[in-house]
């Protein structure tokens, strides 16, 4: 198990929305579509009486412009909502084990919803934790 194992595992989950480009890193350019990028949360956790077990702690960054903020808005909720086809925490947990990478994986809420009135976009964060053994 490593983040990148990890990130890159969660990337496979996030390509199953259709229209949402999905990395497993925060690319350079942000470009004009719906965007997700897996990034580390807050430090990984090691707490005592687990047997070693890490706990990872994950964010996937959402961004969607559309031409104008409403229409941007009500896409960005169809990811943030933890059911349906395009929901971000429903294509994550359809494999809780990341295929192996973890033990399993939970959704654990939704921060820095954000809006640009000059882009026309807005964003949020997803956010996950994973346990996995080292």
């Amino acid at each position: 198990m490593t983040l990148v194992a990890i990130r890159a595992e969660m990337k496979v989950r996030l390509d199953t929305i259709a229209g949402l480009s999905a990395h497993a890193n925060m690319p350079s350019s942000l470009g004009d579509k719906d965007l997700a990028a897996v990034l580390p949360g807050n430090p990984v956790l090691e707490p005592d009486g687990h047997g070693g077990a890490a706990f990872v702690n994950l964010r996937v960054f959402i961004r969607c412009q559309r031409g104008r903020v409403k229409e941007s808005q009500l896409a960005l909720d169809e990811y943030l909502w933890p059911t349906g086809t395009n929901s971000i925490a429903a294509a994550v947990l359809g494999d809780k084990t990341l295929d192996g990478e973890v033990h399993d994986i939970r959704f654990t809420g939704v921060t820095q919803y954000a809006g640009d009135e000059n882009t026309f976009g807005v964003s949020a964060e997803v956010l996950f934790t994973a346990r996995a053994q080292p």
